[in-house]
């Protein structure tokens, strides 16, 4: 991740924009951050990491406001990089109060967040909401807001975390940098894999012991079908069945043949009484046969007697029915000549009886008349209906116009109710005139005396501590000066302790030792003590130093409140707080009355709009009825005379006469149809006649009988030729089969051939039972062995994974899982990076190391941090260096690790290309200072860039000011300047 540049407004100290060019430093790759305490160096970074994460190192990312900014100038952070080939633009806002656009007063905008991906050719929303953020950033960057200020942003008091750590919070975000969540997933993948290859092994075993449990059922049925008695153990083994399979061979083959001549023999006496039964049965069907013929024999005269009568039957009913035909057509012709007259005599009463000119007579002169008398009942209809039209038209038109005269008062009493509101809003927004004005004034003055308040309280707090700090640094003090005096009164015995017989005296030379110095009160002190009691004034004078100069910080911000007290402060505050509730509920109302009005107003406007509509619709309405009463007295002068009743009579007439007029036409129709239907059937007669062989239709009735009869006789004398030849054919058929003299014995027959069914029926039965058990024996046997020799990768891949999974989780050999022996290895190349750090910032003095794994054959917890001290050559606890000493050793680690994560070594593959240390550098003496410039150098020659934020004036007069805030003019916030 490479910055590109940050802008933000009205954030923090900062009540206009401001912006950095971090493309313009990248040129100096080393560079200070500079200016007063609290103008706001710390906030150029803070904005960077709300930008990304919605949050900033050390501070509450919901109060980020500039308490100094014009109410017009939103809150803002945007944020460029540069991740790979793609550069991205991350931006967010706070929830912030704006004045409205319309009517006065103030609303609300909400939380905003978005992530831009910039490519050479297409841009590309990554997230514009702020619950997306997070995800969309950690995908980019590869880090979360915590991980991202321990390996880019190192904020104040946070420098020395890393070192100092527990080895589990250390493990925390050394997995996060580095993927160790991975290796987790890992283990636990093994884990599940070996159980569920146990359990595959387990159901082989359970198959295993299933075919053999099966296979002895099996044998055990096999030995009592064949009739071998031997008892077998539960637990019988593979080994042990190929011995007892051999024993049942020869028992089962003579158990086969048995069976099979059992079987030949039921067939040959099941065949002997089949033909018997066949031989029977023919006797029996000729006997039956003979007796048939006979008695056809004699029914056949009579029969055929019934037969030749049916003959004649048949030839005379086709004149019969000719003849039939002929007289019904002749009657349907007199009964329509008859119909035809009486309805023209009905024509002629109907006209008669309303005095109206019809000609009574079929064809175009009836017609003719008819349509006259229609079109003269149309054209008296036609007035009548405009009339009728005319006077409904009139009507609607009268009523529309009365709808509409009560909608038009309607509305008029809608527009003067708008008026009279529009009036009281207006009197009331008059009255609160000024409110927006004066919530932003005292909204203003409570937040000045929010921030003072707590200022004060924490200046309270920073005195307290000065004042304990002044106490523990005299205590530590006079400590000192003892030890060291106690080392002085020391020094003669201790260097007595140092003499050897003979040796020369390393003060006076002398070889002779008369009397020794010896200590008469206490131990000697050595110079350990003397160094661990100045590092304990070292300590405290440092702490008094940090306590006293976040006083001073806190007395500067305060300003004009300095002298006052929390006391003092918070009736203040109470009293402001009351006064901004009222003036927030006067701006709340001003923007309600705002919105109503707008509302109002609106509808003013529709009723007015409706009360000029409707007025236009009823003056055109009112035409609309003139126009109409001119059209009802036009239609009465026209259908005058015309009397409704007369009309109607006449439209039934002729409607009467229509369908008179209709049915004359059908029956002349009919008529002489039936003329042509007479002289067809004459002719169908004659020709009946003539084929019948009758004389005429008399004769021809006299021979008639019934149908039934005559189609049953000639059915009778069918079926019995019929009958006859079949029953000649079974008969010949049996004699070619042969027709024994005696019928045989079939009860004997087949109790002897049920007899060698059943004894077959048991063998086979048996057989079968034997062979099935024998080949479900063999079969279970076949699929142990099958299912034995294919487990047996299965056991090894089961053996192999279970170790695996074992050494993953620490469970055997070294003891240390897969996550954290992968962790070890990342942070020794961490602690390898930051011991050269440090190991020039102390020329040469300390270095770092990673605790070893196993300490006196207990395990360690393998994340661990020492140091060692070249003077005295043993390892040390972080925690046992001075302030200035953690200092350094924290900045060398905290260097090794973001080095490490920027090369590529984070678990995200993201390189970091940037570096920002706020403060810690006061700590150091020039010696130190010097070595960690010159650590700084060295890290900025490897291509990152590096931002020390300071006010130490070595730093800034030997590194470029590369941004330089000051305060405003007026003191009412801060800004900056970039120098490339």
């Amino acid at each position: 991740m490479k910055p590109l540049r940050i802008e933000f407004a009205a954030f923090g100290s900062y009540p206009g924009v401001v912006s950095v060019d971090f493309t313009a430093l990248a040129a100096r790759g080393l560079f200070v951050v500079t200016g007063d305490t609290g103008t706001g160096k710390t906030t150029i970074f803070d904005a960077m990491s709300y930008a990304l994460f919605g949050e900033m190192p050390l501070k509450p990312g919901h109060d980020i406001r500039s308490h100094h900014a014009d109410a017009s100038q939103p809150t803002y952070a945007r944020f460029t990089f540069e991740v790979g080939d793609a550069t991205y633009v991350a931006e967010r806002s706070p929830d912030q109060l704006r004045p409205a656009l319309r009517g006065g007063g103030f609303t609300n905008d909400k939380a905003k967040a978005s992530l831009t991906r910039i490519d050479r050719s297409a841009t590309t929303s990554l997230a514009t909401k702020v619950n997306e953020m997070k995800r969309a950033v950690a995908e980019v960057v590869g880090l979360d807001a915590e991980q991202f200020r321990r390996v880019m942003l190192l904020p104040q008091g946070e420098v020395a975390r890393f070192l100092l750590d527990e080895s589990s919070d250390r493990e925390t975000l050394l997995s996060a940098l580095f993927g160790g969540d991975v290796y987790d997933r890992i283990g636990t993948a093994l884990q599940q894999e070996a159980a569920r290859l146990g359990r595959e092994v387990a159901h082989a075993d359970e198959t295993l012991r299933h075919h053999l449990a099966n296979a002895r059922t099996r044998l055990v049925q096999l030995q009592q079908l064949l009739d071998l008695a031997d008892s077998l153990p539960d637990d019988l083994q593979r080994d042990a069945f190929e011995a007892l399979v051999g024993q049942c061979s020869a028992p089962l083959a003579a158990l086969r043949h048995d069976s099979e001549m059992a079987t030949l023999d039921a067939a040959a006496r099941a065949t002997a009484l089949t033909e018997g039964k066949h031989s029977a049965h023919r006797f029996q069907q000729a006997v039956e046969i003979r007796t048939s013929l006979d008695d056809l024999d004699r029914r056949s005269p009579e029969v055929e007697a019934r037969a030749r009568a049916a003959d004649a039957s048949a030839r005379a009913r086709p004149v019969v029915t000719a003849a039939g035909l002929h007289a019904e057509q002749a009657a349907t012709l007199a009964e329509a000549g008859e119909a035809v007259d009486s309805l023209l005599a009905a024509v002629e009463q109907v006209a008669h009886q309303h005095d109206l000119e019809v000609r009574s007579q079929p064809g175009e002169a009836l017609t003719a008349d008819l349509e006259a008398l229609a079109a003269t009942v149309r054209e008296h209809t036609d007035l009548l209906d405009a009339l009728a039209g005319a006077v409904e038209d009139l009507a609607t038109a009268e009523q529309e116009v009365a709808r509409n005269r009560d909608l038009e008062a309607g509305a008029r009493t809608t527009l003067d109710l708008e008026r009279g509101r529009l009036e009281v809003i207006d009197t009331r927004v008059a009255a609160l005139h000024g409110a927006a004005e004066a919530l932003t004034r005292v909204d203003g003055e409570t937040k000045q005396l929010q921030d003072a308040l707590t200022d004060v309280e924490s200046r309270d707090r920073a005195r307290s501590r000065v004042h304990a700090c002044a106490e523990a640094l005299r205590s530590a003090e006079d400590i000192s000066e003892q030890v060291l005096r106690r080392y002085i009164d020391t020094t003669a015995p201790r260097l007595a302790a140092q003499l050897r017989p003979g040796a020369p005296c390393p003060v006076c030379g002398s070889s002779e030792h008369p009397a020794p110095a010896v200590v008469h009160d206490g131990d000697p002190v050595d110079l350990d003590a003397v160094a661990a009691a100045q590092a304990a004034v070292d300590d405290v004078r440092q702490e008094l130093q940090r306590a006293t100069a976040d006083l001073g910080e806190f007395q500067a911000r305060l300003g004009e409140w300095a002298q006052s007290s929390a006391e003092h402060l918070q009736a203040l505050l109470e009293d402001s707080r009351k006064r901004l509730a009222a003036a927030r509920a006067d701006s709340d109302e001003l923007v309600a009355l705002a919105s109503e009005r707008t509302d109002v107003e609106l509808r003013r406007q529709t009723a007015q709009s409706e009360v000029d509509r409707l007025t236009g619709i009823i003056e055109a309405g009112e035409a609309t009825v003139a126009e109409r009463h001119l059209a009802v007295e036009a239609c009465t002068a026209a259908a005058a005379g015309v009397l409704p009743e007369r009309v109607e009579a006449l439209r039934r007439v002729v409607a009467e006469l229509r369908s008179l007029a209709g049915q004359l036409g059908r029956l002349r129709s009919e008529e002489h149809a039936a003329q042509t239907a007479v002289k067809v059937a004459a002719e169908a007669l004659d020709q009946a006649l003539d084929t019948s062989g009758f004389s005429d239709v008399a004769a021809a009735q006299s021979a008639m009988v019934p149908e039934s009869e005559e189609q049953e006789a000639l059915r009778q004398r069918n079926a019995l030729s019929t009958e006859h030849q079949q029953l000649q054919g079974r008969l010949q058929a049996l004699e070619q089969q042969g027709i024994p003299d005696v019928p045989p014995d079939v009860v004997q027959l087949t109790e002897a051939a049920a007899q060698s069914e059943e004894r077959s029926r048991g063998l086979v039965a048996r057989r079968t039972r034997a062979d099935d058990a024998a080949g479900d024996l063999a079969s279970e046997l076949d699929q142990y062995d099958r299912a034995g020799a294919g487990s047996q990768d299965l056991r090894r891949r089961a053996h192999l994974t279970d170790r695996a999974q074992q050494v993953c989780r620490g469970q055997v050999g070294s003891r240390v899982s897969l996550r954290r022996w992968v962790l070890g290895r990342e942070l020794e190349r961490v602690v390898a990076v930051a011991s050269v750090h440090l190991s020039q910032m102390t020329s040469g003095r300390y270095t770092i190391r990673r605790v070893a794994e196993h300490v006196g054959g207990r395990s360690a917890r393998g994340l661990d941090l020492e140091v060692l001290d070249a003077h005295t050559g043993r390892a040390r606890s972080p925690r046992t260096l001075s302030g200035g000493e953690q200092f350094q050793a924290s900045l060398a680690l905290a260097l090794g690790l973001a080095d490490v994560v920027s090369q590529g070594g984070a678990g995200s593959g993201k390189r970091i290309e940037a570096l920002f240390v706020d403060e810690g550098f006061g700590s150091l003496d020039p010696r130190a200072l010097d070595d960690a410039i010159e650590t700084l150098h060295q890290l900025q020659a490897t291509g990152r860039m590096i931002g020390a934020i300071t006010h130490v004036e070595a730093m800034k007069e030997r590194l470029h000011p590369g941004i330089v805030v000051t305060r405003l003019p007026d003191g009412k916030g801060s800004t900056l300047r970039v120098n490339p």
